[in-house]
């Protein structure tokens, strides 16, 4: 089929890289450069926060952790298996059964007392991937052109825009314009700002799901 993914942020590229690994036609339309994408400026540790339904969450959770591991194993530009710490509140004396994503992580073991900060009864350490975006993203966006993608640089207000380009399938991947591209009121952004600043020498990725101030990572 022709299929034309408007938006080229990283679900729009993934699913471009995704429909011409299996033999589809792609043109990818983008009102902004790559580099104005929100993609581009996104925090991209995998971890499973807030968001469901749970058991086709752990579905995904686990086929893009075994991906983006093998990325990391691979070299691909930005793409490391990071060092992490999930803190917890509750009773030490009664922990609480894995949680559900450690079965896609494996390897998840009890943090130990030195590794925890005061305040912090408990904790989890485990390695999951980063995907540090302004290296990334360029890399799959080269990858979905190489494979024969074409791009179209356009600004557009609904999805019968693009239907000039003569598509058997639209796919609506425009992130923070996507409620708006399909009139659904429902859909709309929930996440909060980013500021990159460079890294001092952090090579730890710690998270408390569970801070009374709200989730904290």
């Amino acid at each position: 089929m022709h299929v034309v993914v408007v938006g080229a942020g990283i679900s729009g590229l993934s699913c471009g890289h995704l429909l011409l690994r299996d033999g589809h036609d792609v043109t990818v339309v983008s009102g902004d450069s790559l580099q104005r994408t929100t993609s581009h400026l996104a925090a991209a540790v995998w971890f499973p926060t807030a968001v469901g339904p749970p058991d086709a969450v752990a579905r995904w959770g686990a086929a893009t952790y075994d991906v983006l591991a093998a990325d990391a194993a691979a070299g691909v530009p930005g793409v490391v298996m990071r060092e992490s710490l999930q803190l917890y509140r509750d009773d030490p004396d009664v922990p609480p059964p894995l949680p559900a994503w450690a079965a896609a992580v494996g390897g998840v073991r009890p943090a130990r007392p030195d590794e925890l900060p005061p305040g912090y009864p408990r904790g989890l350490r485990y390695a999951v991937p980063l995907v540090e975006m302004p290296a990334y993203l360029p890399h799959l966006h080269r990858e979905v052109r190489r494979a024969g993608a074409q791009q179209v640089l356009r600004r557009v207000a609904g999805l019968d825009e693009v239907l000039d380009l003569g598509p058997d399938v639209v796919v609506n991947a425009a992130g923070l314009a996507a409620g708006a591209l399909a009139v659904d009121g429902s859909t709309y952004p929930v996440r909060g700002q980013i500021v990159r600043v460079p890294n001092p020498g952090l090579d730890l990725s710690v998270r408390d799901e569970e801070h009374p101030g709200g989730r904290a990572y």
